[in-house]
């Protein structure tokens, strides 16, 4: 027994020095990845959207509506119910039910075992300042999100270059589906000590950031929003810029000032989802 004990005390050695020299080496990678690739202060002048929704008084149907009886897909692994979304001691509570339900999705009728709360704005919105004040859930498994998105769901008139409405061979207004364009502001609830930001581009995404809040951000209302230009993507936190996004070659690149090819172009509505 002695011996079986002695063994297990051994092993348990192994395998804290390994941990620990895991965390060692990670720390020494980080120290060298700040030294190599630093961050740098952001001068971004601070936010100034117009209030367009606030829920002292509770919902406004004119401004935001909830989705209600269809789904997007896996990615979520929900469908919307409006059920789940509730307004009370003048915020929106957005809620997770695990009930079964069927929703349409690409011609076919798919089941999930879950409902969730998502709110969307009447209006389309393009480039300008967005800003929310919000408190993500911690529940692994979950994601809590602010952001504008639009896609081939959504379409708009075509326009010549009179501004006149171009009519088809049956004389109706013309119509192009939008591409997939989306800003995100997005807490995954296993770690809400950070927050992710992402953008899409004619449905290209593939560019997220993790930016470390230094708080747990489900433990009170902050702000967090995002200023989009037509060269640039700027995030902000609590008023604060902290990450950015631009096309313009001649920047100097960060570890939180990146140089990319394209941005979001598209108006698009803003969305909030759990």
């Amino acid at each position: 027994m002695k011996k079986k004990i002695l063994v297990a005390i051994a092993l348990l050695l192994v395998t804290v020095v390994s941990l620990s020299s895991c965390r060692f080496i990670s720390a020494v990678f980080e120290v060298v990845d700040d030294i190599l690739n630093p961050k740098v202060e952001l001068t971004d002048e601070p936010l100034a959207a117009e209030k367009i929704i606030d829920f002292a008084e509770g919902a406004n149907p004119d401004v935001l509506f909830e989705s209600d009886g269809w789904t997007n897909g896996d990615v979520f692994n929900v469908v919307w119910k409006k059920h789940n979304v509730h307004f009370e001691d003048g915020i929106m509570r957005l809620g997770i039910t695990e009930e079964k339900a069927t929703a349409w999705l690409n011609d076919a009728e798919v089941e999930y075992n879950y409902t969730a709360g998502e709110a969307r704005t009447q209006n389309y919105y393009h480039y300008g300042d967005y800003e929310v004040s919000m408190k993500p859930s911690a529940n692994p498994g979950t994601a809590s999100t602010f952001f504008t998105c639009t896609g081939p769901y959504d379409t708009k008139f075509v326009l010549d270059e009179n501004g006149d409405y171009v009519l088809d061979e049956n004389g109706q207004r013309l119509t192009v589906a939008n591409p997939h364009d989306e800003i995100d502001i997005e807490f995954l609830g296993k770690d809400t000590t950070h927050v992710q930001f992402n953008f899409f581009v004619d449905g290209k995404g593939g560019n997220e950031y993790m930016y470390d809040l230094g708080f747990d951000a489900s433990e009170e209302f902050h702000t967090y929003g995002f200023r989009w230009a037509e060269d640039s993507i700027t995030w902000f936190v609590d008023g604060k810029p902290v990450y950015k996004v631009t096309t313009d070659n001649t920047v100097k690149q960060y570890k939180n000032v990146r140089r990319v090819e394209a941005l979001p172009s598209t108006a698009g509505r803003i969305l909030t989802n759990y």
